[in-house]
């Protein structure tokens, strides 16, 4: 649950980086062409779709490899659809306010209530719009490499739990390719998108979730 928490963290902050305010070309700013494209690319974005890649390694970053993969949609504000494909079929859902995961070779879902208030959600709260990458997070730019950003946090706070976030973006189109997040006890959470939609069309329900009959239903403290 927490390893899949980290991953919506990387793609959240990818997608709502336009919770920041448009900034005056600063120092600051002109510095961080790939962190300003990608407020283009997203402002006016409402929905996303993509296929992800992940590539989870315990351990402290020296763990054998976990991959998986699948395609994840998410809608302002604060709603996500997760469904992971390989090695096995899951489905993560958030409303707004509840999150389900959902396994179904076990036929049981994970219920997490009041989300915006949950210590384990709390990093979906850029998904809301509520919080803002250079507030929230030191950005470092690669020299060598303009698209390559480097985010820590800047204060004791769930993000913390974060050593770090590394993100690939195009600096021509403003699109995340990459993101690499390390935890605090070094381990390593990779995700590579690809066809990646902007506003896509949304079925109606598409974050909506009802616990299948007969599920053990869990509740993990918050």
């Amino acid at each position: 649950m927490v390893r899949w928490l980290a991953l919506a963290l990387c793609l959240s902050l990818s997608y709502v980086a336009t919770a920041s305010p448009t900034l005056t070309q600063t120092s600051e700013s002109a510095s961080h062409l790939a962190l300003d494209a990608l407020e283009r690319t997203y402002a006016a974005a409402k929905a996303f779709e993509a296929t992800f890649a992940q590539e989870y390694r315990g351990m402290g970053g020296k763990g054998r490899p976990r991959k998986a993969s699948g395609k994840v949609w998410l809608s302002k504000p604060g709603k996500m659809r997760w469904e992971y494909e390989q090695p096995e079929k899951k489905l993560f859902v958030a409303d707004g306010k509840t999150l389900y995961f959902y396994q179904p070779k076990r036929n049981q879902v994970a219920v997490i209530e009041n989300l915006p208030r949950s210590h384990l959600a709390q990093a979906m709260v850029f998904l809301a719009g509520t919080a803002k990458i250079r507030e929230e997070f030191a950005v470092t730019e690669n020299a060598a490499n303009p698209g390559q950003l480097t985010l820590k946090p800047k204060r004791a706070s769930a993000p913390s739990k974060f050593r770090s976030i590394d993100l690939r973006i195009s600096v021509k189109t403003g699109e995340v390719q990459e993101c690499t997040l390390r935890d605090a006890a070094g381990n390593i959470n990779r995700l590579k998108f690809s066809d990646v939609k902007l506003d896509p069309p949304v079925p109606p329900g598409w974050f909506q979730f009802a616990i299948p009959k007969g599920a053990m239903v869990v509740r993990p403290p918050g």
